[in-house]
């Protein structure tokens, strides 16, 4: 059964995708419009993509503050799930989006390996991009999004990785691969060969 993730903000609609099996998901595209209230295109081609992957179920993010109070997007996110589920007959089950990062890092540590949270691009100082430059970061695992511009926060990460040596995975299954490999060898160090040496 394919799952669909939305991400609804107030002029995009991030969309990513489960495999068959719902086990991992991959971001597909988004949706731009010019107005926060111009739904009439975002819908159309979200129920485009429903028919294509063949969903069976949507997931939602739903924004609320850290301190568990709904603001004004709680409740245009709540309007947007509605319709949506009147337009596509399919269930929309909301998911709190608070804390995703954290729990992530949460299983990075908890699979042995070292990570901290880190500023973002256009955060303060020392962000993401000082810590590639200086050395301090020794992987990067960002997986690019289709349609999203050069100029975004991934694209300027992965562009510093590359041009400072800083290994970067931009395949969630690969990472997925290098965390198995990780755990299943945590008392070996593992040496990388070229394979067309082989």
């Amino acid at each position: 059964m394919r799952i669909m993730g939305l991400d609804f903000g107030s002029k995009t609609v991030g969309v990513a995708v489960s495999d068959p099996l719902g086990i991992t998901a991959q971001g597909l595209e988004i949706i731009r419009r010019k107005e926060e209230n111009k739904l009439r295109q975002t819908y159309a081609r979200i129920e485009e993509l429903i028919v294509e992957y063949q969903v069976e179920e949507i997931v939602l993010g739903m924004p609320k503050n850290m301190n568990g109070t709904e603001g004004v997007r709680v409740e245009l996110t709540q309007e947007f799930r509605e319709k949506l589920m009147r337009r596509t007959g399919l269930p929309v089950v909301l998911w709190d989006e608070r804390l995703t990062t954290v729990a992530a890092q949460n299983a990075l540590k908890e699979a042995g390996i070292s990570c901290q949270l880190v500023n973002r691009v256009s955060q303060a100082h020392p962000n993401i991009l000082d810590l590639i430059a200086s050395g301090t970061i020794e992987l990067i695992i960002n997986t690019p999004t289709k349609g999203r511009k050069q100029d975004s926060d991934g694209f300027r990460i992965r562009r510093s990785a590359v041009e400072h040596g800083v290994g970067c995975v931009t395949a969630i299954d690969t990472a997925r691969a290098l965390l198995t490999i990780r755990q299943q060898s945590r008392s070996e160090d593992l040496t990388p060969i070229d394979i067309t040496t082989i």
